[in-house]
């Protein structure tokens, strides 16, 4: 699908994916969405998940956990099947962030 960017951990496992400015986990739950256009990604309380970094990678960077975000936006449909990107190869954390992991519930 031309309109959703996967998303990866450093180990590059696939943890999620974008669609418009919304983000889900891989099963299509809604996570998030994109809340400024520096990529940075808030959950679905409006507080900051993660950051997407160089297109492909979803982190937390330790240093982005207070600012001040709008409301969450009403929650989108179900994104529908996006198929499986498979494995990406592992990268090294940049500095100040973590892995993204989703819990079995958001």
């Amino acid at each position: 699908m031309d309109d959703v960017q996967y998303l990866h951990n450093s180990e590059g496992e696939w943890i999620a994916f974008r669609k418009g400015q919304h983000v889900f986990n891989k099963e299509g739950v809604w996570c998030g969405w994109l809340a400024s256009e520096r990529e940075e990604v808030m959950d679905c309380h409006g507080e900051y998940l993660g950051t997407i970094y160089q297109e492909k990678r979803l982190y937390q960077f330790s240093d982005r956990h207070d600012r001040e975000w709008a409301e969450p936006p009403a929650p989108p449909e179900h994104p529908g099947y996006v198929g499986d990107p498979g494995m990406l190869g592992c990268e090294a954390l940049p500095p100040m962030a973590k892995d993204v992991w989703f819990s079995v519930e958001i």
